[in-house]
């Protein structure tokens, strides 16, 4: 099962990104993904620890269930449900499998090889175009079966490269690493997907700032290195693409979602409208969960709610609302605390920034759209996952105290008090 968990997302990365150039009917290649990772989480579903972390995962897993059954449309409405159980699933998936920091360095490595194959896909599909097209279609980026969201799994990936990459030994594969990740870097730069790109800078800022990422002379210009020229030949091969993206995103985009009826501004206004004057039973449960757009009407017919916190807010409602960000709150609070009684190391700092690199990018991903990307939503699990069970297994404090055989002190001790030095002298 352990190499299984290994390989599961540079496996489950290659199904979606070649899915629809392997396709039978209606089916494809990329609805692999969905079984392999299923076959994950029941394989190890005896196994889960039942930490307030997972309990509450399940709980909520287990309420937008019950309400998909409530709905009008409830075979659309649990395919939504289903995906988030997919994807939340990982969580306790990667604490029951990973036992070691062997297992938990073998799972990072790996990534790698997503990451490989996410930028090979990106590459071939410019110059042979398959599945989702992104923006400007016809004329813009294509990114194979995952489309535009496999931005988001590159962001994720080029953020655990901060404690993926030291671990690989040889200079030669750490090179071949830092291109890949730099690759990935600079494809969700040019592809103007305005949520990966603010992800990837809040991350990367949460990265520098709590000490996951050392900004020296030599590794800047290391770095710079490899990245100019990664970026000059970007701009010489899709410069023309980007000039037009970014008019497109950066510009018009951002009027369409302050000015547009169908925007996000709109939209959260919308569901806040129907929040506050609904029933008390639409506000505490919501209404017809992830069936957004048959209830909409002022909606495109194709473009669903965009901000999760909307879909939750308004399809499972405060109760929802306040259960999905409770999952979020507990798998910090359990790591926080796993944190603190770590001995103090370059490797365990790394491990703290990571942890909170990655969540703030998927906060920020929540504010476009993520809950029904599969993978990229599953990978982001599994990476918190892998980072509690580091927590849990490296050397902590009071061990390390032990085997010194010097007794673990919170506070110095007191000094003793001082006395006035007494004459010995004798008496004549």
């Amino acid at each position: 099962m352990k190499t299984l968990f290994f390989w599961l997302f540079p496996l489950v990365i290659l199904t979606d990104c070649i899915g629809p150039l392997v396709q039978v009917g209606s089916l494809h290649a990329g609805h692999l993904k969905y079984g392999i990772l299923l076959l994950a989480t029941v394989l190890t579903a005896p196994h889960w620890r039942l930490t307030l972390p997972v309990v509450a995962v399940l709980g909520f897993l287990v309420y937008v269930t019950g309400l998909a059954f409530l709905a009008s449309d409830w075979g659309n409405s649990l395919n939504g449900a289903m995906r988030l159980w997919l994807a939340l699933s990982m969580y306790p998936v990667a604490v029951s499998v990973l036992r070691s920091w062997q297992d938990v360095t073998a799972f990072l490595r790996l990534l790698m090889v997503g990451a490989f194959v996410l930028v090979l896909t990106f590459g071939a599909a410019q110059v042979y175009p398959w599945g989702w097209e992104g923006y400007m279609r016809g004329s813009g980026f294509s990114y194979g079966g995952m489309g535009v969201y496999a931005t988001y799994a590159m962001v994720y990936l080029t953020l655990a490269a901060a404690v993926s990459l030291p671990l690989v030994r040889s200079k030669r594969r750490r090179l071949l690493a830092l291109a890949v990740y730099g690759l990935a870097a600079m494809i969700v730069l040019v592809s103007f997907r305005r949520s990966a790109m603010a992800g990837l800078a809040v991350g990367g800022c949460a990265l520098v700032v709590l000490g996951g990422v050392r900004l020296s002379m030599g590794r800047t210009l290391a770095g710079l290195g490899v990245l100019i020229p990664i970026a000059a030949a970007c701009f010489f091969l899709f410069g023309e693409k980007v000039t037009q993206l970014y008019a497109s995103r950066a510009v018009e985009g951002v009027h369409f979602e302050m000015a547009s009826r169908y925007g996000r501004v709109a939209e959260t206004e919308k569901v806040w409208r129907d929040f506050t004057g609904g029933s008390p039973r639409h506000m505490l449960f919501g209404t017809e969960f992830s069936n957004a757009t048959d209830i909409f009407e002022w909606k495109l017919n194709d473009r669903r709610i965009h901000v999760d916190y909307n879909v939750i807010l308004d399809g499972a409602g405060a109760v929802g609302l306040g259960a999905f960000l409770l999952v979020y709150l507990l798998i910090a609070l359990r790591f926080r605390a796993s944190y603190r009684r770590l001995l103090r190391s370059r490797l365990a700092t790394g491990l703290h920034a990571l942890f909170w690199a990655l969540l703030a990018a998927s906060l920020v991903f929540s504010a476009s759209n993520q809950l029904w990307v599969t993978v990229p939503y599953g990978l982001f699990f599994a990476l918190l996952g892998a980072l509690q069970r580091a927590a849990e297994v490296l050397p902590a404090k009071r061990a390390a105290a032990a085997r010194a055989g010097v007794p673990l002190l919170r506070a110095p001790l007191p000094l003793p008090p001082t006395t006035p030095a007494r004459s010995h002298a004798r008496p004549a």
